[in-house]
């Protein structure tokens, strides 16, 4: 035997989450020249702050958002440090990054909730949504090298 099925038409379909997109995907963070002496008694310098925002659309209820941060140039780092990109000629420095929580620890580019260095950021309805983030350098019981300081990361934003 066959089963046949029909929907009704017109079909409507009710968005529960709201859907989010970046609003610059691509930015730079210049935390400008420094000195040895702009490192605090905790080897720290003073952050600079940023947002990654978002434009959410759609849906009737709230979404949890939740973010990853990653490495660039270390995808497996799973520490709180981020160290220089090999084309940086500074030595003996790293860099931190703070979300409202603390100290942010990378993860890996994963889809879900769950994964390792991911945190709950907040949630969110329609509209504009700002995740503050800050970033600064810290000292490493190397010698510091002045030179040129990049790094670099990428984000994940998944919502639920």
């Amino acid at each position: 035997p066959y089963i046949i099925s029909s929907l009704p038409r017109p079909l409507n379909i009710i968005l529960k989450r709201p859907t989010c997109a970046v609003t610059t995907p691509n930015f730079t963070v210049n935390l400008g020249d420094i000195s040895i002496t702009d490192f605090n008694a905790d080897g720290r310098t003073k952050p600079k702050n940023f947002n990654i925002d978002l434009d959410c659309t759609g849906g009737i209820n709230s979404a949890d958002i939740y973010v990853t941060l990653t490495d660039a140039n270390n995808p497996g780092n799973s520490s709180s440090q981020l160290n220089l990109s090999p084309d940086s000629g500074a030595q003996g420095i790293a860099l931190e990054v703070n979300n409202r929580y603390g100290t942010v620890n990378f993860g890996p580019d994963l889809e879900g909730i769950g994964n390792p260095g991911q945190w709950l950021e907040g949630t969110t309805g329609i509209g504009s949504y700002s995740i503050p983030l800050s970033v600064n350098y810290i000292r490493l019981p190397a010698p510091i090298k002045g030179g040129t300081a990049n790094a670099g990361v990428t984000y994940t934003i998944n919502y639920d």
